[in-house]
């Protein structure tokens, strides 16, 4: 042997399988650092570059600014490009054959990054007059390549565009016509629109302030906006507290990660230094120094970090890369375009962390190791705490498991420090199994709750220029099953006294313009028939539907929004102290002016206050109370809906629209016969379907991947919790084989020492399944209580899960003895005191 340091060698070599152990636990724990910083590190710019690709390529957007502060802010040395439109078009009014159209003129940059839609025959428009409309425009118009078509604007004036271009729109837009301008060339009589990206990665919010100072803008809500999702994700929000909110998300479960391997690691190098203390003292009596001492633990970490290290890196890349392919599919979270990617950041943060963590785990080993003296080394008295004789009555683990069961609890109080780390390790597997799962379990109560009450498998959202001729297309239809049509006035105002009013119902808007007793409230006017309006009956809270009441022209409310109260409690938040049999009082106002007028809110108004100073009210009696919205499947939180049948509607003066169209199915092969239909028909652009059943698939979707990984994370955070327990309780036990051997020699029999040493592991999990479950229920109730306006969902906590992982528990202190059971057994009482190994 050259040096001390050899030691470390052969004890590796010797001690194989703790050695592989150890290893395992450092290369979990690489596993899991790795491939969760490389997962974010990809879904970040995967959805940065899913959100390029939409429409959506800028970073900042300067809204209606001159041409020579747009000059300025292009020709800025930090602007890495830039997308110019001509923002006045926005506000004329166009029209084409009559109908009201959008005409949007964009620079090259625009057609690159801000077009929405794909183009799928033709080329970009390349200069003025040369236009590209999208599929919807192009079937309403019945033109194509090549064919004319003139625009007349607000002044009556006709200018006559090309068509060049056809895309491909998944919804309707209205009416979309787009053409080129050349940027370089803007004039003083226009107002322009201009986005950019910057060349900085850092700072980006700092930047946009010298940009938009340097080019005399003065910024402010109205016309200065930024791509929250790109900003965010590259850290450069404008609102610092989310910024360091995701930073301390990822912090979070680093540490949790961090944490579970310090344990696991440091209870393989303690339990190896308490294995070889005797060892140690002998080096120390030899002439060994306590640096060497010292060294010879830390060679064993760095070697084993060394071999378990690089391995980690390439199993956490290939098993997110191909398991995410294999699990999950080609989308992920509705991006077609994830890529895990190999990030060299993600290697130097991994190593910095497992390089800590090992440092962490050997350093209080090392130190006990250095410092205990070499006579109590030897004698390997150190670990157990001695204490006065005392001559004790039997506890209660005495009363229950007999002498056996004292001998096993006494054996857990003489090692106080083992039992805490190993109490430790199983209640951190407890409550991460079941904090997390607990959380998930809540997420998809909500998803069950907020989108599993929709009365409809679809809707119909129609334009303005949807008519009677539609529906009457639609009912013929085979596969629907039934059909519901909802008209909707104008939104209103309702009058309440003021002593009606909720004060608590933070989430509603109250006006005082109609005076100081009386406040406004917005309501919207919702008409069916009578058969459509009984749909609303899954809902009611107070009162019930009655036809005849509905025919005396008596009103269904929904009203109200989910709120918790102090005590964590679901309740419902009403605008006002609405009950059934009270009245609902709106202004005689004519309805039918025209909402497209700069002052319409205003002249609404007046006539409204003229109502009430005059006691001028449509009045209808509340006959029951909603709580949700039939299409949503939500509580209406910023408005009263009033539904009514057509009949009770006519009453009120004004135009209804036909807003909404509720359409069900009687299985789902109608279904996707509706889809195909609605999906081909011509005349879509005269409306937006929308299949409800569609949405909740995609919904559940994503949360069933987002539990993919969450579980991933609890599954190999448990896998290393358990090697920590086996390889903490087996060692625990083989270290002991004098103390057993001793009591077999005084009378012990086999069958009592068994029993003894299964219930002491047992005893460990005990009494970490009552600490980590107890742990569990305050950090999940505390998590849910945080994210408790996520949703409107009383919590219905998953008992069998959590009674489950309290009995696995058990059940692996249990195993986790029966291994080294065997090995006690085939030693004989002569060679287990001696104990020379």
């Amino acid at each position: 042997m050259k040096s001390y340091s050899e030691i470390s060698n052969r004890y590796m070599k010797q001690n194989k399988k703790r050695s592989l152990m150890t290893i395992f636990g450092i290369m979990m724990a690489t596993v899991l650092i790795f491939a969760v910083g490389t997962f974010l590190l990809s879904f970040r710019d995967s959805m940065i570059a899913n959100e390029r690709s939409t429409g959506n390529d800028f970073e900042f957007k300067f809204i209606d600014v001159t041409d020579k502060q747009a000059e300025k802010i292009i020709k800025n040395v930090e602007v890495a490009n830039f997308s110019v439109q001509r923002s006045t078009d926005d506000k004329q009014s166009y029209k084409v054959n009559n109908k009201e159209c959008y005409l949007l003129v964009g620079d090259s940059g625009y057609f690159k990054r801000l077009y929405r839609s794909k183009l799928s025959s033709g080329k970009m428009p390349e200069k003025y007059g040369e236009i590209v409309i999208d599929n919807y425009t192009k079937k309403y118009l019945e033109t194509n390549i090549g064919d004319k078509i003139k625009l007349e604007n607000s002044e009556g004036k006709n200018e006559e565009f090309e068509v060049v271009g056809i895309s491909k729109s998944d919804y309707y837009l209205g009416l979309n016509i787009a053409t080129y301008f050349d940027s370089s060339r803007m004039t003083s009589d226009e107002k322009y629109t201009v986005a950019v990206n910057l060349k900085s990665n850092k700072n980006k919010q700092s930047i946009i302030k010298k940009i938009a100072s340097n080019a005399e803008v003065t910024i402010n809500s109205d016309n200065l906006t930024g791509n929250s999702k790109i900003l965010y994700l590259t850290g450069n929000g404008s609102n610092k507290d989310k910024n360091i909110a995701l930073e301390y998300i990822t912090i979070f479960v680093i540490a949790i990660i961090v944490v579970c391997t310090i344990i696991v690691i440091y209870n393989s190098f303690n339990m190896s230094v308490i294995e070889r203390i005797r060892y140690f003292g002998i080096l120390k009596a030899i002439g060994a120094t306590p640096s060497q001492i010292k060294r010879i633990i830390f060679n064993e970490g760095i070697k084993m970090g060394l071999i378990a290290f690089p391995v980690g890196c390439i199993v956490g890349f290939f098993a997110l890369k191909y398991g995410i392919k294999i699990f999950v599919g080609g989308d992920l979270l509705g991006m077609d375009n994830f890529t895990v990617k190999f990030y060299w950041e993600a290697i130097l943060i991994s190593a910095v962390v497992v390089a800590v963590t090992i440092f962490l785990s050997m350093i209080f080993p090392a130190e006990k190791a250095k410092r205990i003296p070499a006579v109590e080394a030897m004698k390997n008295s150190n670990e157990i705490k001695k204490g006065k004789l005392k001559k004790r009555k039997s506890g209660l683990i005495g009363k229950i498991f007999g002498i056996e069961g004292d001998i096993a609890y006494k054996n857990i109080k003489r090692t106080p420090l083992r039992f805490i780390i190993t109490v430790l390790a199983l209640t951190v597997s407890i409550v991460i199994f079941n904090v997390f799962y607990g959380f998930m379990d809540y997420a998809k109560q909500m998803v069950r709750e907020e989108y599993g009450n929709v009365a409809y498998q679809a809707e119909v959202q129609p334009s303005l220029n949807f008519d009677e001729k539609s529906i009457d297309e639609f009912k013929k239809n085979s596969f629907i099953k039934n059909m519901s049509v909802f008209r909707t006035d104008n939104t209103i105002y309702s009058v309440i006294d003021k002593n009606e009013v909720n004060t608590a119902a933070k989430r509603y808007k109250f006006e005082h313009d109609f005076g100081e007793d009386k406040v406004n409230l917005l309501t919207r006017v919702i008409s069916t028939d009578n058969n459509s309006l009984n749909i609303l009956k899954d809902y009611i809270v107070e009162g019930k539907i009655d036809k005849k009441k509905i025919n005396e022209g008596q009103v269904i409310i929904v009203a109200g929004y989910k709120d918790k109260n102090e005590n964590g409690k679901i309740k419902t938040v009403y605008p006002a102290k609405y009950k059934v049999g009270d009245k609902i009082r709106i202004p005689k106002v004519n309805l039918d002016l025209d909402r497209k007028e700069e002052n319409y809110h205003d002249k609404y108004m007046n006539a409204a206050k003229k109502a009430v100073r005059n006691n001028e009210y449509y009045e209808f009696t509340i006959m029951a109370i909603a709580n949700r919205d039939p299409f949503s499947g939500f509580s209406s939180d910023n408005a009263v809906q009033i539904f009514m049948n057509n009949k009770t509607a006519n009453v009120i003066k004004g135009t209804k629209m036909i807003s909404r169209i509720g359409i069900n199915f009687d299985n789902d092969n109608d279904r996707t016969r509706a889809l195909d239909y609605f999906s081909k028909n011509d005349n879509n652009a005269m409306y937006n379907y929308v299949d409800k059943q569609q949405a909740v698939d995609l919904i559940t979707h994503t949360y069933n991947q987002i539990s993919f990984f969450v579980y991933c994370f609890i599954i190999i955070v448990s896998v290393i919790s358990i090697v920590n327990i086996l390889n903490t309780i087996s060692t625990n036990l083989l270290l002991r084989k004098k103390e057993f051997s001793t009591m077999k020699a005084i009378g012990m029999t086999q069958k009592q020492l068994r029993k003894s040493v299964i219930l002491e592991g047992t005893i460990y999990g005990i009494i970490s399944s009552i600490i980590g479950g107890a742990i569990s229920v305050a950090l999940l109730l505390l998590l849910i209580k945080l994210g408790g306006g996520l949703g409107e969902v009383q919590y219905k906590f998953a008992v069998i899960p959590f009674i489950s992982s309290i009995i696995v528990t058990i059940l692996v202190t249990y195993a986790a003895t029966l291994a080294p059971l065997k090995k006690l057994k085939t030693i004989t009482i002569v060679e287990g005191i001696r104990d020379d190994d």
